[in-house]
């Protein structure tokens, strides 16, 4: 699997930026209207859990 690893030396700290990353860029897609890859679309949607573009229902309140 692919990751996005965000390092900073001087404070000494790296983390997986990939979960982030993968939410900016489906914005990205929706707003701009871009194709993108297979293999980017494949990268987006393993760190969403869902299709790109898919919305998750919510809850009818009574």
């Amino acid at each position: 699997m692919l990751r996005i690893v965000a390092f900073n030396p001087a404070e000494g700290w790296a983390r997986d930026a990939s979960a982030e990353v993968a939410h900016d860029l489906e914005g990205r897609i929706g707003a701009e209207g871009l194709e993108v890859s297979d293999s980017l679309t494949d990268f987006i949607e393993s760190y969403l859990g869902r299709p790109i573009g898919a919305q998750l229902a919510l809850p009818l309140r009574p």
